[in-house]
């Protein structure tokens, strides 16, 4: 990866970077959504002006190799050239960088050597920073929980566990920051799963079509196990739908309940990486990343971190961890899907452990709808 970070800081002192307003993401053409075949390639991804940062997410089981290629001449020529190369050795997640250095360049992923498995490849020119969603144009719910009871407000929030192994939400008081915790019980693999979410979905939820929207919150946890998750999800808090989720092995499990969408962050102890922050969502059932784990952060315990989602009205997904973009998906969620605020914790197989989850504050911008 030193190469590929030379590669774009070489690149920004020639040229200089502009900060996107806006994202696109593109992904395999094909019917998998993944590079499995020689030659696959992934939708154009057109870019207006020079200067823009193109980040490409890779990752899959595979002995291969991927380029991202730019189109050389005039838009259409149908002749294409290697810049970067976007996979690392079998196996391995890579995110690589690149600024470009003309107006109204044409970009793609290719595989440009084969041997076996398959390669997921995103490539996005989404902003690298979260987006500035401030302005009339948008609803915004905003909560700090600074204060001196331990109710959360029924009014706007909902909470539910399993079997009384838990505690549900409640605002700690003590905390100077001011802050929900949610606490999971320690009976075992989903023994004791809590939930924490906005109420009244109808009321409340955004949809997706509307336009752009946000869900960002800061949370910490007293340990890296079990399982903690926070998301944008298309249902509420109850005791049937306490966990979207569940992330084993490297195989990333959507619960298709009563529920059909939702992206998020989830840690989970289960997982290949066993203290990492995974991007996930589920489009009408469907796992997003051919339901693969993608590792693109650490959840350090009593350490508070800032999650960051953000969907525009295609339904492109993009998550960010401290400000930083760390993963992009196409169409993460269906356009016509309604979602909220939702957090919870839960225990696994492989630890009780009681994970907690503080959450020091809560930010969720909708579009504003025109009629």
């Amino acid at each position: 990866m030193k190469y590929l970070r030379t590669l774009l800081l070489t690149t920004i002192l020639a040229v200089g970077v502009i900060a996107s307003a806006y994202g696109d993401v593109v992904e395999s053409t094909e019917t998998d959504d993944v590079l499995d075949a020689l030659d696959e390639i992934t939708s154009t991804l057109t870019v207006p002006a020079r200067g823009t940062v193109l980040t490409v997410f890779t990752n899959g089981t595979y002995d291969a190799a991927a380029f991202l290629q730019r189109e050389v001449g005039a838009p259409g020529s149908g002749s294409w050239e290697n810049i970067v190369k976007v996979t690392g050795a079998d196996d391995a997640t890579v995110v690589t960088t690149y600024v470009t250095e003309k107006d109204n360049g044409s970009f793609r992923v290719k595989m440009t050597a084969f041997a076996s498995g398959d390669v997921v490849a995103q490539l996005t020119n989404a902003s690298i920073a979260p987006q500035d969603l401030s302005g009339r144009a948008y609803i915004k719910h905003e909560d700090d929980w600074f204060t001196h009871t331990a109710i959360v407000n029924v009014e706007w929030y909902i909470t539910d566990e399993t079997d009384g192994g838990g505690t549900i939400a409640v605002v700690t008081p003590a905390l100077q920051e001011g802050a929900v915790t949610i606490i999971s019980g320690s009976g075992g693999d989903d023994a004791d799963e809590v939930c924490f979410s906005l109420i009244d979905l109808t009321d409340f939820g955004a949809l997706v079509s509307d336009g752009w929207m946000a869900f960002e919150t800061v949370i910490k946890s007293n340990v890296t196990t079990g399982q903690h998750g926070v998301a944008l999800h298309d249902e509420e808090c109850v005791s049937t739908q306490l966990t979207p989720f569940d992330v084993d092995s490297n195989v990333v499990t959507f619960d298709t309940g009563n529920q059909a969408n939702s992206i998020a962050f989830v840690h989970s102890e289960e997982a290949d990486d066993v203290d990492g922050w995974i991007p996930v969502c589920a489009n009408a059932d469907a796992e997003c990343n051919n339901s693969d784990e993608f590792e693109a952060g650490t959840l350090v315990a009593a350490t508070y971190v800032r999650l960051r989602i953000e969907i525009q009205s295609n339904g492109d997904g993009y998550w960010y961890i401290d400000g930083a973009l760390v993963y992009a998906e196409n169409e993460a969620v269906a356009t016509t899907s309604r979602l909220i605020p939702f957090w919870w914790v839960d225990t696994t197989a492989a630890d009780g452990g009681d994970p907690t989850m503080d959450i020091d504050y809560m930010l969720f911008v909708a579009a504003r709808p025109s009629a």
